[in-house]
């Protein structure tokens, strides 16, 4: 389970070391001054091998500094959520949040529904990222727990809950340019509002979430690949039906189906990009130009020619 590791986890002391090499016609070891090697202190295990300009940011400095960001941002002190870092710790993600900074959303109309309305409450994130071996560039992404199930929404990748910074930056400077863009962060903050009104109010047929969330994660397998397929469709199918009762035959039903689905199946490769895709498809169906009626259309072509027929053999 990738959540298993504690903050404490990531606090190792790092080295930093020049690098050497034997060439084949020489018989002492030559220097390689463009690059420079990252050792984990207390293993000697290698973590990185970087270039010479590369800026060293701990996980630990990348923590504190997402900590000093959550605070300008929302006015209180974070907890740790989630942590998650590979056996080696050459790279880590951190969740921070904050259990009363709730965001409530009350009188979400459902789709074809004008009877009824729903109450939704989300827990606003921050999700430090950083690496010692260019995996992952530090970065803070803004993100939304809904708090009934904790489906993790994370916001896409160049939007304003997105700071990338390169690691030709040195820490004092990494820290100027984070704290400068926490305004940036406070905004998106209060669009979710908006975003999830209309996302509620989109119609999705039931018989189409299935594929909806496919295409939403980018898993439109084809018959060549049944036995993902069937997997997939299996998973979806038992959550489909407790989704739309609950949210309405909606495109905010197909989101939280697609960030369930991920919780069984993400892992430390995928759960950045799998968690900003379903945020980047809501933020596409509820801009004003898209055109609903053909998407579903190409959606239900798909599902009678691949969906149906790998279920039929």
């Amino acid at each position: 389970y990738i959540y298993d590791r504690k903050i404490q986890d990531i606090n190792f002391p790092i080295e930093v070391s020049d690098v050497f090499y034997k060439h084949r016609r020489k018989r002492s070891n030559m220097h390689d001054p463009d690059h420079k090697a990252i050792i984990r202190g207390d293993s000697g295990e290698v973590l990185g091998m970087v270039g010479s300009k590369y800026e060293v940011i701990t996980h630990r400095e990348a923590y504190r500094l997402g900590r000093s960001l959550f605070k300008e941002v929302f006015g209180s002190r974070p907890t740790v959520f989630k942590v998650d870092m590979n056996n080696k710790g050459s790279y880590c993600h951190v969740d921070l949040l904050n259990p009363k900074e709730r965001i409530s959303i009350k009188g979400i109309q459902k789709a074809r529904d004008y009877k009824s309305s729903i109450n939704e409450e989300y827990y606003p994130f921050i999700r430090i990222s950083n690496s010692y071996n260019h995996t992952f560039a530090l970065r803070y992404n803004l993100g939304f727990y809904r708090w009934k199930c904790a489906n993790g929404l994370l916001m896409g990748a160049g939007t304003l809950g997105d700071i990338v910074i390169s690691h030709d930056r040195p820490l004092e400077e990494s820290e100027w340019y984070v704290m400068d863009a926490a305004e940036e962060f406070a905004k998106q903050i209060n669009e979710f509002d908006e975003y999830v009104r209309r996302a509620g109010s989109i119609h999705i047929p039931k018989e189409l979430l299935e594929v909806v969330t496919m295409d939403m994660l980018d898993r439109r397998y084809g018959l060549d690949q049944k036995p993902k397929l069937l997997k997939m469709s299996e998973v979806l199918r038992g959550t489909i039906p407790a989704y739309a009762a609950e949210l309405g035959e909606s495109a905010l039903a197909a989101i939280n189906i697609a960030t369930d689905y991920i919780k069984t199946v993400e892992n430390t490769q995928t759960v950045n990009s799998l968690q900003s895709r379903a945020m980047d498809w809501g933020m596409k169906v509820t801009g004003e130009n898209f055109n609903m009626a053909s998407y579903l259309n190409e959606l239900r072509t798909y599902k009678e020619r691949v969906i149906e027929k790998a279920h039929q053999f």
